[in-house]
C-alpha cells in the first residue's frame, strides 16, 4: 500500500483466485470488522461491522490490482461536518491500510444526464438574440466521439459516421417534403407540377443525393468530408447504399431495436444504470448483397415463370436487404429448429415474420417451405417471463405444440411441423432418421440447453453438409455461431473453457457469498432426498438377506475406506432403521401411522439442524479459534474466510441462557428448516401415489416444529459429545476394531428395518412448483448457513 502527501492513495490487491470488476472513476466502499485495542469487537455497526470511507478508483493496474483514493461528496456539507468526517475517516483509513477490509461494493453516485431529442438534432431551432445554441446538431455528431455508444468499430470511422448522420438528416428532410420514403425507381415531380418535360422529373434517388450534398455543404465547402479519391468513392458508395435500402424492414434488426428501446425506457423510469449516450449507431451493412440490379432483373424473369399457386408473398421491405431471390429461397426452404425455449421462441417469431415456411413448391426441389420444430419439454410457469410465445393457459402443454398455435395467430401462412421427441443418438425409429438429415431439411437452427445434444446435431450437419446456426445463453452471457459447410469450423471443433466451480472447501467450511450457501443447500437437498433414498433402495434387499453383517461391513470398508464406510452405514441405519417403529399398517390414511411417521421425521430433522448449524460450526471454531493464524502468520479468519457463529435452538423459558431478540429470529429460522426438512423426510416414507401426499398428510406447521424443538432441546444439547464419549469408553481396542464395531452397530438398525423391504420415495428437485416444499427447504438451509 502507498500513500501520497496530498491525497490518500492505496494500491488494492485481490486475494488469490479473485478478480475485481471495477473501472477507473468508480466509487466503492470497503467493508470489514474492526477490533478495539484489547482485541474485542467494537460495538458500532452491529456485531463489530463498520464501514470504511468511500474511495474512488484512480487507476486499474490489472484484473487483480487497482488503486484508490479517498472520496467525499461535498454537496450540502458544512465546514464542521467536513472536519468531523476528516477525523473519523483517518482512523478507518488507517485500518484500511492495515488490511482489515475483507470486501467492497460499488456505490451508486447520482448523476444528472440530459440529451437532445432526435427532432432537436435534425431540426435545430435558431437561438434568440444574445443566446447561445445549446442543442446538439448533426454537424456536432460528425466530430464528437462521446455522442456514440462504442459497440462497433464502425462507429469510430469518421467518413462512415458522417455519411450515415448526413443521410439520416437528408432522409428526414425528404420525408417532411414528400410524405414518404424514397423509392429506387419512382420519379418525383419537381414542385409537385405535372409537366411532362424530362427536366421537371427526377427520381427519388437523384433527389436524395441532392439533399445529401446540400447537407454536407452546410458544414464544408466540399460536397463530402473525404479528401482522397478512395475516401470520396467510399462516401458515394455509402450514400448510394443508404438511399437504396432506407425503405427496408428487416425483422432481426427491428427486434434488436425494440429490445434496446425497451431497455432504455426502463433505465429512464427507474433511474438505474447508465443510458446509451445520445446515439447507438448499429451498422451492419455486411448483410447487404452489393449491387442487386442484375439479380433483380433475373428475379423478375424467374417470377414470370412461377406458377400462380407457387407465388411467394414476400414481407414488405425485406427484399431491399436480402434481394427477392434470397427472400424467396428462405420462404421455400425447410428449416429445422431444435428447441422451443427462450431462444427458440425468438427464432420462430423472427423466421415467421421474415416469410420462412410460406413458399410453395415452385423452387428447384419442387417442395413447399416449412419450419420443422421439435421440443420434448412442457411449459412451466417460470418459462412465461422469457419465452414470449407462451401464456398462462399454455402451462403444461408441449412447447412445440403451443408455439405452433401461437404462430398461427399472427402468421397464418407459415407452415410449422411440430414434434415432441428429442434429438439424439439413442432415438431410434423416430422422425429424425438418416433420410431426414439427408433430404428433409436445408438448414438447422439450434436452441438447445445442453452440450451433448448440440454436439449430436453438429455431427449430423457435418455428415450431411447442412448449414448450422447455434445459439445459447448462460445467465447474462450468450454465444452465437454460424457454421457454413466447407467454409467454417464446426461447433464441435472447439470447446469453451470449463466454468469456474466453487471449491468444495468453500462450500463446506468457508462460504462468503449467498450463491455459495444456496449451492450448499441444493447439494444438501440432493443428498437427503435423492441420493440417500436411492442408496437405501439399492441395498435394502442385500441387507435383508444378509446373514453376516460383518462381511458386508468389511466390504464397505475395503471399497470406501473407513470414514466413508462409517458415514454410509450411519445413513443406512437412519433411513432403514425407523421402519420397525413406523410401519404399522403402512396405510397413509391411518392417522396413527401418519403421526408416527411425522414424529420420526421431526426428530431426524431436529438432529440434522443441530448437527449442521451447531456441532459442525463449533468443531470448525475449535479447529480454528478466533485468534488463530494461517501458515503465513496472517489472521486465519480474514479475507473471504468468514468466522461462523454456531446456532442452536434455545427455548423461550430457558433458565441457563438468555433469549435475546436475535435468538428469537434464530429459533424461528431453525424451526423453518426443521419444518421443511421433516416434511420432505415424511414424503420419503409415505406412499407417493396417495392423494394426500404433499398436502395434508405430510404438512407440518411452524408451531408443530417449535413444540418439537422445545421438547428435544435439552436432550440434544446433553448428547452433543456422544461420539467422543463412546470413543473414550472403547478402551485400548485397535482403531480397526473400533471402526468395524461402529459400522456394525449402525448396520444393525438398517438390518431390522430392511426386513420389512421398504421402498423409499426419491425426490427430484423442482423449483417451479411452490407447493412441493423444495425451494422452502433450500431457502431455510441457505439462510441459516
Amino acid at each position: 500500500n502507498t500513500e501520497s502527501t496530498t491525497d490518500k492513495i492505496s494500491t488494492i490487491h485481490c486475494l488469490e483466485g479473485e478478480r475485481h470488476d471495477v473501472s477507473m472513476g468508480d466509487v466503492i466502499e470497503f467493508q470489514g470488522e474492526h477490533n478495539s485495542d484489547d482485541g474485542s469487537l467494537l460495538p458500532n455497526g452491529g456485531g463489530g461491522k463498520t464501514t470504511f470511507p468511500k474511495c474512488q478508483v484512480v487507476s486499474v493496474k490489472s484484473p487483480t490490482c487497482f488503486m484508490v483514493k479517498e472520496w467525499r461528496d461535498r454537496k450540502g456539507e458544512s465546514k464542521n461536518q467536513a472536519e468531523d468526517d476528516k477525523e473519523k475517516s483517518s482512523k478507518t483509513w488507517k485500518s484500511l491500510l492495515e488490511g482489515k477490509a475483507r470486501s467492497f461494493s460499488r456505490v451508486k453516485v447520482p448523476k444528472q444526464l440530459s440529451f437532445s431529442s432526435l427532432r432537436q438534432i435534425l431540426q435545430p431551432s435558431s437561438p434568440g438574440e444574445g443566446q447561445k445554441a445549446t442543442t446538439t446538431t448533426v454537424s456536432d455528431c460528425w466530430e464528437n466521439d462521446t455522442l456514440f455508444a462504442p459497440i462497433l468499430d464502425k462507429s469510430f470511422d469518421p467518413v462512415r459516421r458522417r455519411a450515415v448522420m448526413t443521410c439520416t438528416a437528408a432522409l428526414d428532410a425528404f420525408v417532411r417534403k414528400y410524405g414518404r420514403l424514397p423509392s429506387k425507381s419512382r420519379p418525383t415531380e419537381k414542385n409537385g407540377g405535372g409537366s411532362s418535360s424530362s427536366k421537371q422529373k427526377r427520381t427519388d434517388m437523384e433527389r436524395f443525393h441532392s439533399l445529401v450534398r446540400k447537407m454536407a455543404k452546410e458544414k464544408d465547402d466540399d460536397s463530402s468530408p473525404a479528401t482522397t479519391s478512395n475516401e470520396k468513392q467510399r462516401w458515394e458508395s455509402l450514400v448510394d447504399q443508404f438511399a437504396r435500402t432506407c425503405r427496408a424492414k428487416f425483422t432481426p434488426v427491428q427486434a434488436l431495436s425494440g429490445a434496446v428501446g425497451a431497455q432504455e425506457v426502463l433505465k429512464a423510469a427507474s433511474g438505474l444504470y447508465n443510458p446509451v449516450c445520445q446515439f447507438l449507431l448499429y451498422d451492419c451493412d455486411e448483410v447487404l448483397q452489393g449491387d442487386l440490379s442484375e439479380e433483380e432483373e433475373e428475379d423478375a424473369e424467374e417470377c414470370e415463370h412461377d406458377d400462380e399457386a407457387d407465388m411467394v408473398t414476400l414481407p414488405e421491405g425485406q427484399s431491399y436487404i436480402l434481394g427477392e431471390r434470397t427472400s424467396r429461397k428462405l420462404a421455400r426452404s425447410r428449416l429445422f429448429l431444435v428447441g422451443a425455449g427462450a431462444i427458440g421462441c425468438e427464432l420462430l417469431k423472427n423466421l415467421a415474420a421474415m416469410g420462412a415456411g410460406t413458399g410453395g413448391g415452385g423452387g428447384k426441389k419442387g417442395r413447399a417451405g416449412r419450419l420443422i420444430l421439435t421440443d420434448m419439454d412442457t411449459i412451466e410457469k417460470s418459462n412465461l417471463s422469457r419465452q414470449l410465445l407462451f401464456r398462462d393457459h399454455d402451462v403444461g402443454e408441449f412447447k412445440s405444440v403451443a408455439a405452433r398455435a401461437a404462430m398461427s395467430r399472427f402468421s397464418s401462412g407459415c407452415r410449422v411441423e411440430t414434434h415432441t421427441c428429442r434429438v439424439g443418438e439413442d432415438e431410434e425409429g423416430g422422425p429424425f432418421d438418416d433420410d431426414f438429415w439427408s433430404s428433409g431439411c436445408d438448414v438447422v437452427l439450434n436452441a438447445l440447453d445442453n452440450v451433448e445434444a448440440r454436439l449430436f446435431v453438429d455431427s449430423q450437419c457435418v455428415a450431411h453438409g447442412l448449414g448450422l446456426i447455434d445459439a445459447g445463453t448462460l445467465g447474462p452471457k450468450g454465444n452465437m455461431q454460424v457454421v457454413v459447410p466447407n467454409e467454417s469450423e464446426s461447433y464441435g471443433s472447439s470447446a469453451d473453457p470449463p466454468e469456474p466451480s466453487i471449491p468444495v472447501c468453500t462450500l463446506k467450511n468457508f462460504p462468503y457469498e449467498i450463491s455459495h450457501t444456496i449451492q450448499w443447500a441444493r447439494d444438501l437437498f440432493d443428498g437427503y432426498f435423492y441420493r440417500r433414498p436411492k442408496q437405501a433402495n439399492d441395498h435394502v434387499n442385500e441387507i435383508a438377506a444378509m446373514e453376516d453383517l460383518g462381511a458386508f461391513g468389511r466390504t464397505l470398508i475395503e471399497k470406501l475406506g473407513e470414514d466413508a464406510a462409517s458415514d454410509m452405514a450411519e445413513e443406512l441405519g437412519e433411513d432403514l432403521g425407523p421402519f420397525p417403529f413406523i410401519v404399522g399398517n403402512a396405510d397413509c390414511s391411518d392417522p396413527e401411522y401418519v403421526l408416527a411417521v411425522k414424529k420420526v421425521s421431526l426428530n431426524w430433522a431436529i438432529r440434522e439442524a443441530h448437527r449442521l448449524f451447531y456441532v459442525a460450526m463449533d468443531e470448525l471454531l475449535q479447529k480454528h479459534p478466533a485468534d488463530s493464524v494461517d501458515d503465513d502468520g496472517a489472521a486465519f479468519w480474514s479475507g473471504t474466510r468468514r468466522k461462523p457463529r454456531p446456532l442452536r435452538f434455545i427455548p423461550l423459558g430457558s433458565e441457563e441462557d438468555e433469549v435475546s431478540a436475535q435468538q428469537v429470529i434464530i429459533n424461528e429460522r431453525i424451526a423453518q428448516f426443521v419444518r421443511s426438512a421433516a416434511r420432505l423426510r415424511m414424503e420419503s416414507f409415505l406412499a407417493v401415489d396417495d392423494n394426500q401426499v404433499g398436502d395434508e398428510s405430510s404438512s407440518i406447521s411452524l408451531e408443530e416444529a417449535l413444540v418439537s424443538l422445545e421438547e428435544q432441546a435439552k436432550l440434544l444439547y446433553k448428547k452433543k459429545k456422544s461420539k467422543e464419549i463412546l470413543h473414550n469408553l472403547s478402551g485400548g481396542a485397535s482403531s480397526d476394531d473400533v471402526t468395524m464395531s461402529q459400522v456394525l452397530e449402525k448396520l444393525n438398525g438398517a438390518k431390522t428395518g430392511a426386513s420389512f423391504l421398504p421402498i423409499l420415495n426419491i425426490a427430484d428437485f423442482e423449483k417451479d412448483d411452490e407447493s412441493n416444499g423444495h425451494v422452502a427447504f433450500v431457502t431455510a438451509a441457505s439462510n441459516l448457513r
